[in-house]
Formats: structure tokens, C-alpha cells, sequence
């Protein structure tokens, strides 16, 4: 599940450092055709990306996505009926193991080609967990989506919104609150049956000033980036071949100085990059 903007690991350090070798397992039960309910280690509602490559447009998740939590250990509630569905969990959020977060989905099919979602989720109360899977600013957040979805014959585009906010909390070091607000528009063309091409853009900033003591929720207070994404797609029968290109621009990050050896929250060993490139090639068979 790699994310622009952020470091990649190796298969085996990224299963340790994360979800361990079955992120996703869980039970279900339907009580009728409206209602049902299920527990376990789950898919995030949150977000119009899902956690894992093989699931989206694009091979790398967007920085949006480093906003979202993507498993979470708890109970969810759905009902669906006509055009509209909606789900309530109680979950531990960015996999703290503390159950107390509260997320919920409301999605709504205009038609057959277009659906409009809200989700959101929040920390109802404080955690003080903080690992690599458990970010302690995110995993104390509130967090807002707004999708737009538009699927119709070769073309596939969806257009969001997002906003989050963690508040000022002494009690585990946050002395200064801080939000971030962002867009993305991802979008695929199928040009025949055996090649598409992907793409996403997306921007996001935070709020904060440089020296105010602001947390960092994205690369320093008063911090924004940038990223644009192109993922062609081919598949002969079941074998699908992607490659993929990708540009991610920050913006006002806290420099560092690498002659006195102070380590920016920019890009490379000492932080100091405000631009990367990325070139990836997946390859699997669909079944």
C-alpha cells in the first residue's frame, strides 16, 4: 500500500510495521435484505481510494489518502435500500486498538452512472498510541469526504473533497491544533477492451505558521503539496500490466541545513527535496 509523499518499504518491514499478514478478516451477518452487520478487522469507510493497489485506478495511493485511516478493528452497521446506502462502525481507528472512534457512510445513486458520498469519522475521545500504523496526530483527528462518482461506458471519474481537523491537546502534546483541506480528481478512459489510461490530481494544504508550535499533519506548519499521477493500463485475458509515472511538489516545508545537519520535512535523507518522481510497474492476474 504505497502513498506519495510518504516512504516505501519492503514487503516483509511494511507487513511488520502495519497490519501484519491478514490486514483484512471479518464476519457478517444479514439480518434481510435491508440490514446487516459486521465485525472484525475492516475496510475504511473513509476516502474514495481503498487501501490496497490492486483495488484502485492507480497503483500508489494519493496524499489525501495519508489523511484516512485504512483498517480499522471493530463493528459495522449497513443499510441499503433503492438508491440509498449508509453505515455506521465503531472502530479503533487508525488501528490503535482502542475502540474509540465513531465513522459513518452516506451514499446516494442518482442513477445508474452517478452516486454522491458523505463519510466522516472522528476520535470521540483521546489516545496517546503512537506507532508507525497509529500516526498520534491522524489517529486523534476528525475527518470529512465528500465524493462525487460518475461511471459510464469507457469513462470513470470521481471528483472529492476533504477536510481535517485535530484540536489542541496539552495532555499529549498538542499545543497547537492544526487542519488540513484538500481536493483530488481521479479518472479513467478505456480506450478499448485491453488499454486504459489512469490518472489523478490532487492538492492539500494545513493551516499553521512556521515557529507557532503547530503540529505537523502533513510536511510542517503552513504546508501544502501537490501531485499529479498517470497509470496506463493493460490486460490480455486475466494478466493485467500497469505502469505508472508520478510528480509530487511541496510547498513552504520547514527547510533543513544539511552543512549543520538539521533535517528538513521535505524529501530525502536530510529533507530538503521539495520535488518527486516516482516510476512503478504492477503486474497481476485477475481471477
Amino acid at each position: 500500500m504505497p502513498t506519495l509523499g510518504a516512504p516505501t518499504f519492503r514487503t516483509l518491514d511494511g507487513t511488520q510495521l502495519l497490519f501484519g499478514p491478514v490486514p483484512v478478516v471479518y464476519g457478517k451477518y444479514n439480518f434481510n435484505e435491508d440490514w446487516s452487520i459486521q465485525g472484525g478487522r475492516l475496510p475504511t469507510l473513509i476516502g474514495a481510494e481503498t487501501t490496497f493497489t490492486f483495488q484502485n485506478l492507480n497503483i500508489v495511493r494519493g496524499l489525501l489518502f495519508g489523511q484516512e485511516n485504512a483498517v480499522n478493528q471493530g463493528v459495522q452497521v449497513n443499510y441499503a435500500h433503492g438508491p440509498l446506502t449508509v453505515s455506521a462502525s465503531g472502530n479503533d481507528g487508525f488501528f490503535s486498538g482502542q475502540i474509540d472512534w465513531l465513522t459513518g457512510l452516506v451514499a446516494y445513486k442518482i442513477d445508474d452512472a452517478q452516486t454522491v458520498t458523505f463519510d466522516a469519522g472522528a476520535n470521540l475521545g483521546r489516545s496517546s498510541v503512537s506507532t508507525f500504523a497509529t500516526p498520534l496526530a491522524q489517529n486523534n483527528s476528525a475527518i470529512f469526504n465528500l465524493i462525487y462518482s460518475y461511471s459510464h461506458g469507457p469513462w470513470i471519474v470521481t471528483p472529492y473533497l476533504q477536510f481535517t481537523d485535530v484540536q489542541r491537546d496539552e495532555r499529549i502534546g498538542f499545543a497547537q491544533g492544526a487542519s488540513t483541506y484538500g481536493g483530488a480528481v481521479l479518472a479513467s478512459y478505456a480506450f478499448t477492451d485491453h488499454f486504459a489510461l489512469a490518472g489523478r490530481a490532487e492538492a492539500e494544504s494545513q493551516t499553521g505558521r512556521r515557529g507557532s508550535g503547530t503540529m505537523s499533519l502533513l510536511y510542517g506548519a503552513g504546508s501544502s503539496a501537490a501531485s499529479v499521477t498517470l497509470t496506463p493500463t493493460f490486460t490480455f485475458d486475466r494478466l493485467v500490466l500497469r505502469g505508472e509515472y508520478s510528480h509530487t511538489q511541496l510547498y513552504d516545508i520547514v527547510r533543513g541545513d544539511v552543512a549543520s545537519g538539521l533535517t528538513g520535512s521535505g524529501f530525502g535523507r536530510m529533507g530538503v527535496k521539495t520535488g518527486q518522481d516516482r516510476f512503478l510497474v504492477e503486474g497481476g492476474i485477475t481471477f
